[in-house]
């Protein structure tokens, strides 16, 4: 039986509602940067964001793993 996936121990569990982006403490006309390749999933943050705080957010690439994110309203 081969292994797909490497087996870890003691890794501690994450604090849950442990957040990435500081989407509540931001004010119309900041942004930051996040590294990923994946624009759609920055999107999808930024989106879900929106509908959780009643604000609105952009997500732009800036380079190949770099997304600016932007509170707009």
């Amino acid at each position: 039986m081969s292994m797909l996936q490497k087996i870890e121990k003691g890794i501690p569990v994450p604090p849950e509602g442990k957040r990435i982006y500081p989407w509540e403490e931001m004010e119309v006309g900041d942004s930051f940067v996040t590294r990923t390749p994946f624009l759609t999933s920055a999107i999808a943050s930024a989106r879900n964001a929106s509908r959780r705080y009643g604000k609105k957010f952009r997500a732009r690439r800036i380079n190949d793993d770099q997304i600016r994110i932007w509170r707009v309203e």
